[in-house]
């Protein structure tokens, strides 16, 4: 039973006659004995109003519409037999409305201190959401508008399908509803719905996925707003809407984009500062993060995991690793205003990746381990990668560095070491940049097996102060740089 003043935003409706004296109460048989207790699919639900009129006032063509919550149901009618033919006939409810999801009562004329009450039964669906509320509106009204108006939230157990697997949480922007996540078909529509259940430790587990399917999804209206991945979960996207197996969605066709983008205001694009916030040991998998004022993938503190995805076109920051260690593998990220991948204070382990495009560097690093390999990384705004931290190592392999406006790798007091890589077309004509820019390293540079070529100014430039840490160069290909 709520406060009748509340909730009403609920219900849509026209005229208000809030008569406060007027007791209508609307309550169900749940939690009686117990005030913690819950309901499941297949429980029989029933919702009790009961009224009492003022010595003052009388209504003609009372009614109380009951606007019954979307994870429950009601028959819509029931199987007779025709008395004239003997054949089964199907009649419908007239006080159960299926396009509004409403129960009526027709109570008539209410004189002054008249008082009584009505009941529903309805049956608990797969449409309630696990550890959630079934949100219950009762309105007594007449033809002028309404005159007082009740509500019930009744828990949900934290249930799941039989034979369903728990933990996993379904999402699809297209789903109609009801949204309780526990399947394709109820699914939430709303990434952060899903995100809030897990909250609420719904389920319980340590090994929680959630299956986001196709279509945009944005964190909310406020700049503030993030998906906020709790600690250990898995967000895949990249999925129809109907898989019963993670191997069988496509995130190159079915694509999942978690954008920044809240509205224009006529002069500037507002969006949310970070799209993305990593919880410990998360995983995002197979989406397209776009559209932030920062940050695209924001982790702090928390080490986390970005595979599959394409990070793109955010405002400042592609991905941000600070005080963390992330690894990223198999990700385009591209055309991001400032930096691709920014990392402070923590490692970084880059795999099969494409960086490109970036208004700025495509790699900055300072006092962290960095791994790179089997990368390309591309046509930045400054640097491709840039790295600084006395005797942090950066490691680059197998990977190709091309076409970055100023250097192609530049490291400050950072031991870096370089194999089986291509270092191609990096710097500006008579501009002071290189294929390669090592300075002050905190040990011997290592160079193996790469081919730096058609830089613009040296392939390699070094600078020791100490004059101790001499390149190791073998087996490369030094040509053609101006």
């Amino acid at each position: 039973m709520g406060n009748n003043n509340q909730h009403v935003a609920t219900i849509a409706t026209t005229i208000n006659f809030w008569d406060e004296n007027i007791i209508f109460e609307k309550t169900d048989d749940v939690g009686i004995i117990d005030p913690n207790e819950c309901v499941s699919p297949g429980y029989e639900l029933t919702y009790t109003v009961c009224w009492e009129m003022p010595d003052y006032l009388t209504l003609e063509g009372a009614r109380i519409v009951d606007y019954l919550p979307a994870g429950v149901t009601y028959p819509e009618g029931y199987m007779t037999t025709d008395p004239n033919t003997g054949w089964p006939i199907w009649v419908e409810y007239d006080a159960y409305d299926l396009d509004t999801h409403t129960y009526t009562w027709e109570l008539g004329t209410l004189e002054s201190n008249d008082s009584g009450c009505v009941t529903v039964t309805v049956t608990v669906s797969e449409g309630a959401e696990p550890s959630g509320v079934l949100h219950n509106v009762a309105e007594l009204v007449t033809d002028s508008g309404i005159w007082s108006r009740d509500f019930e939230d009744t828990l949900v157990c934290c249930w799941s399908p039989v034979g369903a697997d728990a933990n996993i949480i379904y999402v699809n922007a297209d789903a109609p509803g009801p949204h309780s996540g526990v399947s394709w078909e109820y699914a939430y529509a709303d990434l952060q719905d899903a995100i809030n259940r897990i909250n609420r430790s719904c389920p319980a587990s340590d090994t929680i996925e959630i299956w986001a399917a196709e279509g945009m999804y944005t964190p909310g209206d406020l700049e503030a707003d993030s998906f906020v991945i709790p600690d250990g979960v898995v967000v895949y996207g990249g999925f129809a809407g109907n898989e019963t197996s993670r191997s069988e969605r496509s995130f190159q066709r079915y694509e999942t984009i978690l954008s920044g983008y809240i509205y224009f205001d006529g002069r500037d694009i507002i969006r949310n500062t970070s799209v993305v916030t990593m919880g410990y040991q998360s995983v995002l998998d197979g989406v397209t993060v776009t559209g932030s004022a920062e940050y695209g993938v924001y982790g702090n503190g928390s080490d986390f995991t970005v595979r599959n995805c394409n990070i793109e076109e955010n405002s400042q920051y592609g991905i941000y690793v600070k005080n963390c260690d992330a690894v990223i593998e198999k990700c385009n990220i591209a055309e991001n205003s400032q930096y691709g991948i920014y990392v402070l204070d923590g490692d970084l382990t880059l795999e099969n990746c494409k960086v490109t495009d970036g208004g700025q560097r495509g790699i900055y690093a300072q006092d962290g381990n960095i791994t790179v390999k089997w990368c390309s990384i591309t046509d930045n705004g400054y640097e491709g990668i840039y790295h600084k931290g006395d005797g942090f190592s950066l490691t680059v392999e197998n990977s190709q560095i091309n076409r970055n406006e100023y250097h192609g790798i530049y490291t400050i007091n950072s031991i870096p070491t370089v194999k089986n890589c291509i270092i191609s077309s990096n710097g500006t004509v008579d501009r002071d940049f290189y294929g390669m820019n090592i300075v002050n390293p905190a040990d011997d540079p290592i160079l193996h097996n790469n081919t730096i070529v058609c830089n613009a100014i040296e392939g390699i430039k070094f600078i020791d102060n100490a004059g101790s840490n001499w390149p190791e160069i073998r087996n490369c290909i030094v040509y053609f740089n101006n």
